[in-house]
């Protein structure tokens, strides 16, 4: 059986990119909205922007499941994390929203 934890752990250190939150960092596997997703069985297309990351490490920086508004920083862009969910298997998915400053 394939662990779940193992895999996201070698594709965030392969292609994870550094996010800013919490005043802390986090690697993250970042996907524009627009983008195809791999969900695991099938291909999608990204509605909004999402951001992977193993749980434990999220945790850390008290990113915790559900509602949020914590601002998150990729690439120099900011982005309000709309909710976290957690896959159940080590992993959890961000949905994320663009935000523009004045």
């Amino acid at each position: 059986m394939i662990d779940r934890t193992e895999v996201l752990t070698a594709a965030l250190a392969d292609f994870g990119e550094l996010a800013a939150i919490n005043g802390g960092s986090l690697t993250v596997l970042y996907s524009p909205a627009g983008s195809m997703r791999w969900t695991g069985q099938e291909e999608v297309l990204v509605q909004q922007p999402t951001a992977e990351a193993l749980t434990a490490e999220g945790e850390a920086l008290d990113i915790v499941p559900g509602p949020r508004g914590d601002l998150m920083t990729i690439n120099g862009l900011d982005y309000t994390v709309l909710a976290i969910d957690p896959d159940g298997e080590g992993g959890s998915l961000m949905t994320l929203q663009r935000r523009y400053l004045d």
